[in-house]
């Protein structure tokens, strides 16, 4: 990755090498990322109720929460007030349930670098007066929706809403209801699907700026955003995605595109910005890529 701070232009030519180089990805599981497997068929999800908790996921390693059998509970249950951190940690669910489930008030849960989903149901769902944060986060294949947060506050960014929702489902990407603070800038929200009656990228049941976002290609005919969304400082037309469908090619609108500081990492953690100002959207192109 180059940081140099040479000018970027917006459409650049580049070589055959470079137009099939791939971007940084994150794979899915295999034998050889020494996974570790919290729940299994005898307690069928896992629920941290008593103690304060930080998972962090060794670099090169993949930590999962995967039920496989039984059924009737979420993968992860966060609740009576306590504060949970996952780092570097994937969740899933194979049963017909949510990934994680965040209840009762005051309880917090962070996601920094993590993948939720596939599950059948939602990504995260968060009750009232509960907190979430997501940063540098892939949010991808569930079922019923995205994300469902109603809490206390919340804070999203750098992180990726991907191919979540469906014909019937009344969340795409996010829905998202607060009583506090709440921040969602940085992005990326695509190939979400709803009902034809509600927005398939992002519901914002109170009024809510969507900063320096890319809200693009989500397939409901109630449209990208719901009435709440402000996107003055967003993307909704064609960002120009490269092959992986959310990094953004080296022709996007949306290199160097916002007007607002941006996080220091992008969803790969890569430094940003990395010319002349930030690019919309989690992923901050490398200038010489």
């Amino acid at each position: 990755m180059s940081t140099t701070t040479a000018a970027r232009p917006r459409a650049r030519s580049r070589s055959a090498a470079s137009a099939t180089k791939p971007r940084p990805a994150r794979a899915p599981p295999s034998a050889a990322d020494a996974n570790t497997t919290f729940n299994t068929a005898a307690d069928n999800g896992v629920t941290i109720s008593t103690k304060n908790l930080t998972i962090v996921g060794n670099t090169g390693t993949v930590v999962t929460f995967d039920t496989t059998t039984g059924g009737g509970r979420d993968t992860l249950t966060v609740s009576n007030g306590r504060t949970v951190t996952l780092i570097g940690v994937s969740i899933s669910q194979k049963r017909n349930r949510s990934s994680i489930v965040v209840n009762n008030t005051g309880t917090t849960l962070v996601l920094r670098g993590c993948t939720v989903g596939p599950s059948a149901q939602f990504g995260v769902q968060a009750a009232t007066g509960t907190n979430v944060t997501l940063d540098r986060t892939l949010v991808q294949g569930n079922a019923t929706g995205g994300v469902d947060l109603n809490g206390q506050s919340f804070s999203i960014e750098n992180s990726v809403f991907l191919d979540n929702g469906g014909g019937g489902s009344n969340v795409g990407g996010a829905r998202l209801a607060f009583s506090g603070s709440a921040s969602f800038r940085f992005n990326t929200v695509t190939r979400n699907t709803t009902t034809n009656t509600v927005a398939a990228g992002v519901i914002c049941s109170n009024p809510l700026p969507l900063s320096s976002s890319i809200v693009f290609s989500n397939t409901s005919a109630a449209g990208q955003v719901s009435a709440g969304c402000t996107t003055t400082s967003s993307l909704l037309s064609n960002p120009s995605f490269a092959a992986d469908r959310f990094h953004v090619d080296d022709t996007s609108p949306a290199l160097d595109a916002s007007t607002t500081a941006c996080p220091a990492l992008d969803v790969d953690g890569e430094a940003r910005p990395m010319d002349g100002g930030c690019d919309v959207g989690a992923d901050e192109r490398p200038v010489n890529f």
